[in-house]
């Protein structure tokens, strides 16, 4: 199974995990300083989190041959920034409870995530064109573990 059709699973289980933990955990929300688009519980979500998602959707589209309808972009807006905040009260419920990726978990999906390509450039080029650094996507990828790791637990 693809990094992405995981991560759009792991989307889809937070949407059924969440509703347990968001209500305490959102009643204690800030508010948004100017660089982010929300704070969650301390823990802010960058403007560049919420466009790397977005660009991220576009990309998938695209290769769906479904182009984004400028109508539906409000909706999917909200979508992301759900999923966004779904992450973050996860990671922090992870963490909580102690859970946390193993290194080599982490440099084994990321070796795996790296074989998608064609060459090490390619995968060069979508981490500059996703806006991240390799130790971003380490970072992301074993936050995606974590929360994995919590869900299975509960």
């Amino acid at each position: 199974m693809h990094l992405q059709t995981k991560t759009y699973l792991c989307a889809l289980v937070t949407a059924f995990v969440l509703p347990f933990f968001a209500p305490p955990l959102l009643a204690t929300a800030q508010q948004c300083p100017e660089n982010f688009v929300a704070t969650v519980n301390g823990s802010g979500i960058t403007q560049a989190e919420f466009e790397r998602e977005m660009a991220g959707i576009r990309e998938h589209l695209a290769r769906m041959n479904k182009p984004v309808d400028e109508s539906s972009l409000p909706e999917i807006r909200k979508t992301i920034l759900e999923n966004l905040i779904n992450r973050v009260l996860l990671s922090q419920e992870a963490k909580k409870k102690g859970v946390m990726a193993d290194e080599k978990a982490v440099a084994d999906r990321l070796a795996k995530f790296k074989a998608q390509f064609a060459s090490s450039e390619e995968y060069t080029t979508w981490l500059s064109k996703m806006n991240l650094t390799e130790s971003d996507a380490r970072s992301e990828l074993g936050n995606e573990i974590a929360i994995q790791q919590f869900i299975d637990t509960q």
